[in-house]
């Protein structure tokens, strides 16, 4: 995984986000980076495990969902406005992705499973202690700055054995929210990735995560699409949790690995904090 790889692909999200109303082709993308197409989709390839196309299409439809659950949109409009061309377009790529239409999307109240190899099962409530972590963290938008803290943490951990780093828990956390907006905010997102159960220091920061009540998820899928169980915990769920008496806490959500994050699906616990 090379720097300059991760750069590029840093730079093009950035570049994507502000692009989201009026999208560019990845022809468009690459020049403006100075880059050709074949680099630039070889660097996704090799960071994110998925192509320039499907991430920017990915984050469009994200935009959309959220604008959708705020009803201030219609459909048509919604669609416009996240950069697609007609309705039937708009509406084809919805379903695809999340499994309903755009107009359902304003009623959904129940999980979402298997959206495009993503299944996130109903929550467990569990009591949590703090955590000290040792901490590598870096600052841009989530989709560039999440892989660039955890590749800064594993670059830290290379002075270990094997074994050791076997025994460890590694937590990640966005200390702001990466769906908050679609304009240069979302860029101002400071990620840490952090480990825990290493005695040795690593010459890393120290963050303590918060002690308290959890909802525990237990997510399976392509990192690159967690957006998605966030959108529906922090849509949905957050309505269901609180006929049940639970309100979403303003502190940050946990994301807990037991190795490292690597390409491929992942199986991870998202622990989002509750007010009881």
């Amino acid at each position: 995984m090379s720097n300059e790889s991760r750069r590029l692909v840093s730079r093009c999200i950035e570049s994507m986000y502000e692009h989201l109303d009026a999208p560019l082709s990845i022809a468009e993308l690459a020049r403006l980076l100075g880059s050709s197409e074949s680099v630039l989709k070889r660097a996704f390839t090799e960071i994110m495990d998925t192509s320039p196309a499907a991430l920017y299409r990915r984050l469009r439809l994200e935009l959309a969902f959220r604008s959708l659950h705020s009803r201030k949109q219609s459909v048509l409009e919604t669609a416009l406005a996240s950069g697609f061309e007609n309705h039937a377009a708009f509406s084809r790529s919805f379903r695809r992705t999340f499994g309903f239409s755009p107009s359902a999307a304003r009623d959904v109240v129940t999980l979402l499973r298997e959206l495009e190899s993503i299944a996130l099962e109903e929550p467990d409530v569990v009591e949590l202690d703090a955590l000290s972590l040792q901490v590598a963290s870096a600052t841009g938008s989530y989709f560039s700055c999440a892989p660039r803290a955890w590749a800064s943490l594993q670059q830290a951990l290379e002075t270990l054995p094997p074994e050791r780093r076997e025994q460890a828990l590694f937590v990640g956390q966005a200390l702001d929210d990466p769906h908050s907006s679609a304009g240069p905010e979302a860029n101002a997102v400071r990620f840490v990735a952090g480990v825990v159960g290493i005695t040795e220091e690593l010459g890393l920061a120290r963050e303590h995560t918060a002690a308290g009540t959890y909802a525990r998820f237990r997510f399976e899928g392509l990192l690159a699409n967690i957006g998605l169980a966030y959108h529906y915990i922090y849509g949905a769920w957050r309505e269901q949790a609180a006929s049940s008496g639970f309100t979403l806490s303003t502190q940050p959500a946990l994301i807990m690995f037991e190795t490292l994050p690597s390409a491929g699906p992942q199986r991870v616990l998202i622990a989002v904090p509750l007010q009881c």
